[in-house]
C-alpha cells in the first residue's frame, strides 16, 4: 500500500506547488544557497545545500527564482550531491521567468527505496553565466512563494520513503551572486599600489567548515579591529585589534569549535565600520 501510495504523492508533490503550508509538517532540515563574487564576463558555479537533515528524502521539490537580464543558467549538475543512485533528478529551467524547478524522484519499482539520509550536503549545483555587460551589485538566488497570506508556503517540499507525507524543512537560506567591478589594471600593478579606500572582502570560501579567509584593505595605516558575530549580535570571535600597515590583508578565522549557522564580521578602522555576512556549515 505504501509502494502505491508513493507515486501519487510524488505527482502532488511537483504538479501542486501552491498547497497551503497548513497541510504540511516540517522538519530539522534547512535548505541554502551559496553566495559567491564573480567578475561580469564570468562562467561560475552555485550550489544548493540541505544542512540540519533528520529524515530520509525519498522525493524533493526545489523552486528557485534569480531574477537579472544578465544572468543565464546553463544547466543543473548532481555529480557532487548527495543523491543516491537509485533516485532520478531532474532541473527544470524556464529561461523567460529566470526560474528553475530542482526535483528528485524515487524509483518505485525497486525496493527498498533510495533516499538521502545525510545529515548536510549538496543538494544541486547551478551553473551560470553572467554577463560582461552586467553592473557591479547583489543578484539574489531565492525560493519562488505561492499563496498569500497566514498560508504562505515557498514551495520547496520533501517527501519520505513512505510517500505518506509531504513536509517542508524549517528554513530556506537565499543565496547572492555578488558581481564586482571590473578592472583593467594588470595584477602586478596592482599588487604594488596601495587601495584607494577601506574595504572588506567577502570570506572565501562561503559557506565554509571550519576555516575561512577573510581579506580586507586600508588605504593608510590604522588601528584595526576584527570581529566576529552570531545572529544573536554576541561576539564569537576578536580576529585582530591593533596597528595594521596600509594594503591588503588576509586574515584566516578557524570556528572548529562553533555551531552551523549564520555569522558576521565586521571591520572598524579609524571612522569606518563594514560588516559582511558569512555561513558555516558542518
Amino acid at each position: 500500500m505504501k509502494r502505491q501510495m508513493l507515486p501519487i504523492l510524488i505527482v502532488i508533490l511537483l504538479v501542486l506547488p501552491s498547497l497551503a503550508a497548513a497541510q504540511f509538517s516540517s522538519f530539522a532540515g534547512t535548505v541554502m544557497v551559496d553566495m559567491v563574487e564573480v567578475n561580469p564576463g564570468a562562467s561560475f558555479e552555485v550550489n544548493v545545500r540541505l544542512v540540519g537533515n533528520n529524515m530520509a528524502i525519498a522525493g524533493m521539490q526545489l523552486p528557485l527564482k534569480f531574477n537579472s537580464p544578465f544572468l543565464t543558467l546553463d544547466s543543473v549538475s548532481y555529480a557532487t550531491s548527495i543523491k543516491p543512485a537509485g533516485t532520478g533528478a531532474s532541473g527544470l529551467i524556464d529561461p523567460v521567468s529566470d526560474t528553475l524547478s530542482i526535483n528528485y524522484y524515487p524509483n518505485y519499482n525497486v525496493f527498498p527505496i533510495a533516499t538521502v539520509s545525510a545529515a548536510e550536503g549538496v543538494l544541486a549545483t547551478m551553473h551560470f553565466t553572467l554577463s560582461s555587460l552586467a553592473p557591479v551589485g547583489a543578484i539574489a538566488i531565492d525560493s519562488i512563494y505561492h499563496g498569500e497570506g497566514p498560508l504562505l508556503w515557498s514551495g520547496i517540499g520533501f517527501t519520505d520513503a513512505d510517500g505518506l507525507e509531504l513536509k517542508l524543512p524549517s528554513g530556506f537560506i537565499p543565496g547572492e551572486i555578488m558581481v564586482l567591478m571590473p578592472t583593467a589594471v594588470d595584477d602586478d600593478a596592482a599588487d604594488q599600489a596601495l587601495p584607494g579606500q577601506f574595504g572588506l572582502a567577502q570570506n572565501y570560501p562561503n559557506p565554509f567548515n571550519p576555516t575561512t579567509t577573510i581579506e580586507f584593505a586600508l588605504p593608510t595605516a590604522c588601528h584595526v579591529k576584527l570581529e566576529v558575530f552570531n545572529v544573536l549580535g554576541q561576539k564569537t570571535a576578536l580576529l585582530v585589534n591593533g596597528p595594521v600597515t596600509a594594503g591588503v590583508h588576509q586574515v584566516e578565522f578557524d570556528a572548529s569549535s562553533a555551531p552551523s549557522g549564520i555569522y558576521f564580521y565586521r571591520l572598524i578602522a579609524e571612522s569606518t565600520s563594514l560588516t559582511k555576512k558569512m555561513i558555516l556549515v558542518k
